[in-house]
């Protein structure tokens, strides 16, 4: 594990393993091996917007517990992740030159996998399936969340082509 130590910080980089919204954590795999940090949610919402995706580059400063290390101040995190890269890539290049929408999270279910948005200033709702969110590195998004989409038009309404986090 490539650790440093900063002002007294013990300063990590790592990759996102997964991160709950609901649950309130999740795992970060150090670079150059080691066990998995524990992520709390309330880190991840002092840094910035309050959302992290899977695979997520970060820079991290530690501290040892009994249950073993965990985060206690995120430094950076990359704008894009692998998984939105890697989508990115293979996004349909009519879809790709759509123009991104901001909208708002109306609801969400992770249970039955699919949700709401609504684009700002805009009424009509924009349905959102969770292998759309998978796709592009997001686990789960919350009520009144601000997010970006790319959508389609079809016989039943908006479609989410792509989600992705607002940072």
């Amino acid at each position: 594990m490539d650790m440093r130590k900063i002002d007294d910080k013990t300063m990590i980089r790592g990759t996102v393993k997964w991160f709950d919204v609901k649950k309130d954590f999740g795992f970060i795999v150090p670079h150059g091996g080691g066990v998995d940090v524990l992520l709390y949610g309330h880190v991840v919402r002092a840094f910035a917007d309050g959302t992290i995706a899977k695979g997520a580059e970060v820079e991290f400063c530690v501290k040892e517990t009994e249950n073993g290390l965990q985060t206690t101040e995120l430094i950076s995190k990359s704008q894009q992740d692998a998984h939105t890269s890697d989508a990115e890539d293979q996004l349909d290049p009519e879809i790709a030159k759509q123009p991104l929408i901001p909208a708002r999270v109306k609801w969400y279910d992770r249970t039955r996998g699919f949700g709401f948005a609504q684009a700002f200033g805009d009424a009509q709702d924009i349905f959102i399936h969770r292998v759309t969110l998978n796709n592009f590195g997001l686990d789960d998004i919350e009520s009144g969340e601000a997010i970006c989409l790319r959508c389609d038009e079809t016989e039943r309404g908006k479609v989410a082509l792509q989600v992705l986090s607002w940072v």
